[in-house]
This record gives C-alpha cells, structure tokens and sequence, in this order.
C-alpha cells in the first residue's frame, strides 16, 4: 500500500512565468522535463518553483549576466543607429 502522506508534490513550469516582469525575458522551459526552467542568460536550470525563480533572479551572476547583456545591447543599437561616415 502507498501513504498518501508520502507522495512528493512536483510543480511544473507554467508558461504564464514568461510574462512576469521578474522572469521575462530570460526564463524557458527546458524541454522534456517539465519539473524545471532554464535562465536563457546565465545558462542554469533549476527546478520550477517560485522560490527558485525569485532565488535565481536575486543571486549575483544572474544580476552580473543580465547587466552585462544589457548594456552590450544597448551599445550594438546606439552603434546601429550612428551615421556612416
């Protein structure tokens, strides 16, 4: 016989994530194992619960990374958009 009290819950991704202001942009599902995401900038999984979201958005690569994309973004459309000389 199986306890009910022992079965682990196991969230999965929610695509509706993507749209949240803190995760947009960055977070994925990584395909075929629905239990987890992935941070397009910083390369890591982790498993598909908030606290991890929140977690991975706080911690200090994350922050470093996305800074970083930023600003080499922001320079590739201020090059963009220079006359030529």
């Amino acid at each position: 016989m199986t306890d009910q009290s022992t079965k682990k819950y196991s969230q999965r991704y929610r695509s509706s994530w993507e749209s949240d202001q803190r995760f947009k942009g960055w977070l994925q599902p990584v395909q075929g194992d629905g239990t987890k995401a992935r941070c397009k900038i910083c390369g890591n999984s982790f498993q598909a619960h908030m606290k991890s979201l929140i977690g991975h958005s706080l911690c200090k690569k994350h922050v470093d990374n996305t800074k970083s994309s930023t600003s080499k973004s922001q320079g590739s459309i201020i090059n963009a958009l220079r006359p030529i000389e």
